[in-house]
């Protein structure tokens, strides 16, 4: 599934902004309330977490956010390697509790 595959899958699910919609790259606000509903649109096109929410980021984890702004721990860090690259996904909550900003990206071998 490509990235704009999944960015059409989700149309139904509420969005405050789109931020960035490219082949490459995806970066939308979205209602915390609704964090269920995202996991499930998220989960089946790149897995479950590999580091939730509360959960101290691992060197690795560290690595692979790096070039996306990095990842703290009330965060939450999604990658999964593929055939052409990797894709990563991250959850950043607002600090205002009400939204949370999903950045996904397509990293090419």
């Amino acid at each position: 599934m490509t990235l704009q595959k999944f960015i059409e899958n989700c149309r139904e699910l509420s969005i405050d902004e789109i931020r960035s919609s490219q082949d490459d790259q995806f970066e939308a606000v979205f209602f915390t309330r609704d964090i269920a509903d995202w996991l499930k649109a998220l989960e089946p096109f790149i897995g479950e977490p590999k580091k939730g929410e509360g959960v101290k980021p691992t060197r690795e984890d560290k690595k692979v956010s790096s070039r996306y702004g990095g990842i703290w721990k009330e965060q939450t860090l999604f990658y999964k390697d593929c055939e052409n690259g990797r894709i990563v996904a991250m959850f950043w909550p607002w600090q205002d509790s009400q939204r949370t900003t999903l950045k996904m990206y397509v990293e090419e071998k």
